[in-house]
């Protein structure tokens, strides 16, 4: 971006950080925390710790960051080095990312653009730019409503299995939409809070069924049906297993080619399907068990013990829009509830932009053209870098 549409996306940012005043969080624990800022045209810094809700207003409004984050991680020394800061324990941390949900809108709203030859592309990208054979390839991942409420169905997900397998209160659940493409879950004051990376990677995996097996279950071809169902019968129906009994009870099947009905067990619809059905048909059952249930999160963020996190209520550097609380999740509006920045109408050059919706306002598709958009929905364009600012 150049020089001018930098210093318009400052003040934009600097108006709201001098205006908020509870929009902003303050985290617990706040001077045995690590915090780092991303200013505007320079480098992250990192290894910074505030004391008090004071001192990290005025680090906002002095600084008027791009993005600012906050470690989910307790130290003795947030100011140190990584191997010095005494690690003390931290928040338990997911991040949902529509990227990672692989839908099928993104063949449509997704673009990528050659810097060498500035040839713009629908879908994913590509390896080479079809129009000059360039490997220089900017890639806009987009997000729409239909990516947005995926993600929404995933935290919801997230939330109930917190609650049901962890025994975690919903009082130590905090739902954030990230202000891009993704909601964010933190868990706070848990029995968690102490737990390694190594025990954080088996969270993550237990979430997302990765690796999952029905021989975790006891299901296995070296025993007997008889053996079998006996195993599973015997084992109850909590957790996982018990998900599966619910997800071949609402499986539409054709049972009696099994010499089974409508009213049999749940044990004898699994063990039966997995001794008797094609071997295909199963592992289809099984894929479409793991994509109903599990969660996709991207384990990395929930394994990484000293990742510093987007600090809620601070704005996305990518749009313009805050990390957001959600009080009541099922009523989260991701159109209207992160705008933050005004009305007040401002001319931009766009190059081009897919459509979008804000404060329930259509947005584009814009191609080359010059354009009075309001301050909220021109910073949503010029953060993502698809066009420049023009001054009056």
């Amino acid at each position: 971006m150049n020089d001018q549409t930098s210093t318009f996306l400052r003040k934009c940012f600097r108006k709201y950080y001098f205006k908020q005043d509870n929009s902003v969080e303050t985290p617990d624990l706040i001077s045995s925390r690590e915090f780092g800022y991303l200013p505007f045209g320079g480098f992250m810094t990192r290894h910074l710790q505030l004391n008090t809700a004071g001192e990290l207003r005025a680090l906002l409004v002095k600084e008027s960051p791009l993005g600012v984050y906050c470690s989910c991680a307790y130290y003795e020394n947030p100011t140190a080095v990584m191997p010095e800061k005494e690690w003390q324990g931290g928040d338990l941390s997911f991040d949902i990312d529509a990227d990672d949900l692989e839908l099928d809108c993104k063949k449509v709203h997704d673009r990528w653009i050659c810097k060498q030859c500035q040839k713009i592309g629908n879908g994913l990208r590509p390896v080479k730019c079809v129009s000059c054979s360039g490997t220089r390839l900017f890639t806009l991942n987009w997000s729409c409503d239909k990516c947005l409420n995926g993600t929404k169905k995933e935290i919801i997900k997230l939330k109930e299995l917190l609650m049901e397998d962890f025994a975690i209160q919903e009082s130590g659940i905090h739902i954030f939409f990230s202000g891009n493409k993704g909601y964010h879950l933190i868990v706070d004051g848990s029995q968690y809070e102490n737990v390694d990376q190594y025990g954080r990677a088996e969270i993550a995996q237990y979430m997302s069924l990765k690796g999952f097996e029905t021989t975790l279950l006891g299901l296995s071809k070296r025993t007997t049906y008889n053996d079998a169902l006996t195993r599973i019968s015997n084992s109850g129906n909590s957790g996982w297993r018990g998900r599966l009994y619910k997800f071949f009870n609402t499986r539409d099947i054709e049972w009696s080619e099994y010499n089974l009905t409508e009213n049999s067990t749940p044990e004898e619809k699994l063990v039966t399907l997995f001794y008797n059905s094609k071997k295909s048909k199963f592992s289809k059952l099984i894929k479409d068990f793991i994509t109903e249930f599990g969660v996709v999160i991207d384990p990395v963020v929930t394994t990484d013990i000293h990742r510093i996190f987007r600090l809620p209520g601070s704005l996305h550097e990518k749009t313009g829009l805050s990390k957001k609380r959600c009080l009541d999740i099922d009523q989260f509006n991701h159109s209207i509830d992160p705008v933050e920045l005004s009305s007040d109408y401002v001319k931009i050059n766009v190059k081009f932009s897919p459509g979008f919706k804000l404060l329930d306002n259509e947005f584009g598709p814009y191609n080359n053209e010059t354009l009075d958009l309001p301050e909220y929905a021109a910073s949503y364009i010029l953060a993502n870098k698809l066009g420049e600012y023009v001054e009056n």
